[in-house]
């Protein structure tokens, strides 16, 4: 399967790094125990947030869609996507 284009994979590099800069935000909240105690639902959103742009961006970056699609490790994610782009196979991976 060909890569992606350029600009989709500079759109996932976007999304990779925002992951990267959500789940610092998330750890440096957590450093402090009262307040990770406080927010524990808001810190898990963080959590989430970042999850789903890091799994964004390796969708984007896949040779394979149906593969990287297998692998989205968020069941809720994986479902919208799947709702998207439809039932995807791979004859190749699989």
């Amino acid at each position: 399967m060909a890569r992606a284009a350029p600009e989709v994979q500079a759109i996932a590099r976007i999304l990779d790094r925002l992951g990267a800069e959500t789940d610092a935000l998330g750890a440096g909240l957590c450093a402090d125990p009262g307040l990770a105690a406080a927010h524990m639902h808001a810190l898990q959103a963080i959590d989430r947030i970042a999850q789903m742009q890091r799994s964004l961006a390796a969708l984007l970056l896949a040779d394979c869609h149906a593969c990287a699609l297998s692998a989205v490790g968020m069941a809720e994610l994986q479902a919208e996507l799947r709702a998207i782009h439809g039932e995807v196979t791979c004859e190749t991976c699989t």
